[in-house]
């Protein structure tokens, strides 16, 4: 029987750096926000439906969520995004919207809110304060990497997470990886001479080691 060796590395002044251990990439985080302050209106069965447009800028991101303080009494709040229906209900305190990216487009968006009144006794009261639109995105890695010609391989482990959710760029070149879990990828060819940029994206919440 024959014994085959590989993946033997003799090292001299071998450097190891730590990029990430134990850290979160595809969460969403907040990177911007607009206030639109307070909005209270009331009506009755008799005035009918009131409602509000808020227009917003959107060009980039995940998506984003609406955040706001309620008050709400003899009636029922509908929110629309570009026509969409998002949100009914009649919610008191704080509550926080999610609105994927899907229902939002390049440029101006019209976000419509309406109050319905439900009673014909007594007037009906809405209150929306510390209305704001938060902008999220998916965390990610970014890395500076400077390089002198040396070999240069990377270690890494997401497992269970799909490898196919990820992507990896060094000075915007894509590196795929073919497995969640590998102990010396190579990657060598890819680095240039001084200053490198790291960059890891996924498109789903990844623990990173």
């Amino acid at each position: 029987s024959g014994l085959m060796l590989r993946n033997i590395y003799l090292y001299s002044d071998k450097k190891e750096i730590i990029i990430a251990d134990n850290y979160s990439i595809g969460t969403l985080v907040p990177f911007n926000e607009v206030q639109f302050g307070n909005i209270n209106v009331e009506t009755s069965m008799f005035s009918g439906k009131k409602s509000r447009n808020i227009n917003f800028y959107y060009s980039d991101g995940e998506a984003i969520l609406l955040s706001f303080v309620s008050k709400c009494s003899n009636g029922y709040i509908e929110i629309k995004v570009n026509g969409y229906n998002i949100y009914s209900g009649c919610p008191n305190g704080l509550q926080k919207i999610l609105i994927q990216k899907e229902y939002l487009k390049q440029g101006n968006n019209l976000l419509t809110i309406e109050f319905y009144p439900n009673s014909i006794f007594s007037r009906s009261v809405f209150s929306l304060d510390n209305f704001k639109i938060i902008y999220l995105k998916r965390s990610e890695i970014n890395y500076d990497l400077y390089y002198q010609g040396e070999n240069v391989y990377i270690s890494y482990n997401f497992c269970p997470v799909d490898p196919n959710s990820l992507e990896f760029y060094i000075n915007g070149q894509r590196v795929f990886l073919y497995s969640c879990q590998i102990d010396y990828l190579d990657i060598t060819p890819f680095p240039k001479i001084g200053l490198n940029r790291l960059k890891l994206v996924s498109n789903v919440e990844t623990k990173m080691n």
